[in-house]
């Protein structure tokens, strides 16, 4: 082994974030994990047809869930082994698009408060 390298383990999990039984399977995954060091929230979509008055509802409603109420859902999840073993980190994945303020993508901005949140939870 070369001493200048860290060996991991990954174990990713791909889930729709935006169905309640996926994120289950998710955070059970979480739980029942004695080493979890690291949660890395990658899920991202935008929807960029129009209008808040012109799109789906529903669309928007699972960016929602997916961008705010399930990135919350999993770090709540995390914390408490990571505390336990005084060690873990969690990571979010945006892109600049969360801070660029467009009208046509109304609910995507709120990412931005979310960063804010999971950048300054305290482990």
């Amino acid at each position: 082994m070369c001493p200048n390298k860290i060996y991991i383990t990954a174990d990713p999990i791909v889930a729709d974030l935006s169905k309640s039984d996926e994120v289950a399977v998710v955070e059970n995954r979480i739980l029942n994990s004695n080493n979890i060091t690291m949660l890395k929230n990658n899920a991202r979509f935008g929807i960029l047809d129009g209008y808040l008055a012109t799109t789906d509802i529903e669309r928007q409603i699972e960016m929602i869930k997916v961008h705010n109420i399930m990135v919350t859902r999993l770090t709540v999840v995390a914390l408490p082994g990571m505390i336990n073993r005084n060690r873990g980190d969690i990571i979010n994945v945006a892109s600049i698009f969360a801070y660029i303020p467009l009208i046509a993508k109304l609910l995507y901005n709120p990412w931005e408060d979310l960063e804010f949140f999971i950048n300054n939870v305290d482990l």
